[in-house]
């Protein structure tokens, strides 16, 4: 007792279990080739599928590929009872009876054909019925590898080789290929794929044009950010790509730390906004990419410093603020809640270095209290 292919269809093998006898010739198809319905080629969806009359076992099953079925019945799948002087085989299109080519084993029973409808079966020429990438001008980025696959279909019982070349030069003869584009190459490159039986050759080539990674470049420093205080950052001085211009690079950020602040980049004016937390302080590492049109990276980490306004007390995001111990805000930009006031507590100094507070209520002063400005500004609404 032996497993053996029951039909070998194009992208599948449906395999069946069949008692085989030694009267049983040698495995050889009966029919193989594409399959013609009234001349043209089988369209997407058609399935074909092939009945001993005598048994009522299914000998053959296949479905439209590509464009057209590559089908096959083997010996092996007709067993005795099936194949005994006089029986027939039925033909079947989408569950339909119709008129199929004779063999020279067997009769055709028609009955209820279609007249309108017949199936004819035609040696399998060597063909190359499928390929991977499917185009055949493609651009890949450098440090990449591209997988090349085949499907390919021939008369029974050749036997294929198959010899890859870049640029003219071989490279491998397996059926399948894979092609490091290394870091570093550049230009363009031609890939041929000749398949041969020994009799005839079909070949199927690619042009392919290498992307060169975008760059980043002078590195984007790290950047330091007031709590509460939104900031912009451009971006654009810091991207390059020599295929690309700037309209095609964009940028991502990742591996960021939502705690403490959001960060996003526009994609029209690729401005990095970093949005802290309410009254949050610290630091994270954040992961900047700069992408070009062929989906090719460059990456940098920067470090996001968010570190108060004020030290040692930041204003509050609401209500009064009272200075209860020496404060000194630098570079701060702070806004108070509307009507708030800011009270400087006995002996307490506010010292403003390159700042501007903006508020509608009042400042308070107490015994030996001090405000001091340095190139600072205080805006009464």
């Amino acid at each position: 007792m032996n497993k053996i292919p029951k039909a070998i269809t194009l992208g599948m093998l449906i395999l069946t279990t069949l008692i085989l006898v030694s009267a049983v010739p040698p495995i050889s198809p009966i029919y193989s080739g594409y399959v013609f319905i009234n001349g043209s080629l089988a369209t997407e969806g058609t399935n074909v599928t092939v009945y001993s009359n005598k048994s009522g076992n299914q000998v053959g099953m296949t479905s439209v590929y590509e464009g057209g079925v590559y089908f096959m019945i083997l010996y092996s799948n007709i067993s005795v009872n099936d194949s005994d002087t006089g029986h027939f085989l039925s033909w079947k299109i989408n569950g339909e009876n119709v008129t199929s080519p004779p063999s020279n084993f067997f009769a055709i029973v028609s009955g209820d054909q279609r007249t309108n409808t017949s199936l004819s079966i035609g040696e399998t020429p060597l063909r190359i019925m499928s390929y991977s990438p499917p185009q055949s001008d493609l651009r890949v980025n450098e440090g990449s590898v591209t997988k090349f696959t085949l499907y390919t279909v021939s008369p029974w019982g050749n036997n294929l080789t198959y010899n890859w070349f870049i640029n003219g030069e071989i490279n491998s003869t397996q059926m399948n290929f894979g092609y490091n584009f290394t870091e570093g190459s550049n230009g363009t490159k031609t890939v041929l794929v000749i398949v041969s039986n020994g009799t005839n050759i079909v070949s199927q080539g690619w042009n392919i044009t290498i992307n060169r990674h975008p760059n980043i470049t002078p590195a984007i420093p790290n950047q330091t950010v007031k709590s509460n205080t939104i900031y912009d950052f451009n971006l654009t001085p810091y991207e390059y790509d020599i295929e690309d211009t700037n309209e095609n690079l964009s940028w991502t950020v990742s591996e960021d730390n939502p705690a403490l602040a959001t960060i996003y980049v526009d994609f029209e004016t690729d401005l990095l906004t970093i949005i802290p937390v309410s009254d949050a302080v610290g630091t994270d590492d954040v992961k900047l990419t700069l992408w070009d049109s062929n989906n090719a990276t460059a990456t940098q980490w920067i470090t996001l410093i968010i570190e108060r306004r004020c030290d040692p007390l930041d204003p509050p995001s609401a209500g009064d603020w009272d200075i209860g111990y020496n404060t000194t805000c630098t570079d701060a930009n702070i806004s108070l809640d509307s009507n708030a006031n800011i009270t400087i507590d006995a002996d307490k100094e506010l010292y403003l270095n390159n700042s501007n507070i903006v508020l509608s209520g009042r400042i308070f002063f107490n015994n030996k209290s001090i405000l001091a400005l340095n190139g600072s500004s205080i805006h009464f609404n």
